[in-house]
């Protein structure tokens, strides 16, 4: 039998598909801070020396419930 993983203080970010100008995530995934799991995103930047760097956000989980009743129509 395999070992099983532990994941806690961990995360995965998976790049995302966007349109150009888009202001959708460039990246999202989750992270496991001590069992908790919550959801990140991360837009990709440019410094004006032109260094790439990451800005990111971390939020709670949403049910699918809880995003249907968020859309206005």
């Amino acid at each position: 039998m395999a070992a099983e993983y532990d994941e806690t203080n961990t995360f995965k970010l998976f790049l995302q598909e966007k349109e150009e100008g888009s202001k959708k995530p460039d990246l999202t995934g989750t992270i496991n801070i001590g069992s908790k799991v919550m959801r990140l995103a991360a837009w990709k930047k440019k410094s004006k020396k032109g260094q790439t760097w990451l800005s990111g956000q971390v939020s709670e989980m949403q049910t699918k419930e809880q995003v249907k009743e968020e859309i206005p129509f």
